[in-house]
């Protein structure tokens, strides 16, 4: 059984990239310099992890033995 089929990193990728954007574009409406500088930085970690996902590689491309 292939617990991480294209199918799955597609949606999960896309969805976490999605929620990065979203973020990043209500970090734009607020006034406040931290609020949008720390929105920005869970924008660009959800965007990143989405890459990750969508492109296969660390942390989601570990095997582990108990896998096998």
């Amino acid at each position: 059984m292939d617990r991480d089929c294209l199918g799955c990193r597609l949606i999960s990728g896309s969805g976490l990239i999605g929620a990065a954007a979203y973020i990043a574009h209500h970090s734009n409406k607020s006034k406040h310099k931290w609020s949008r500088v720390s929105m920005q930085m869970i924008s660009i970690g959800f965007a990143s992890v989405g890459s990750a996902r969508l492109l296969n590689i660390y942390p989601f491309n570990i095997t582990h033995k108990s896998q096998h």
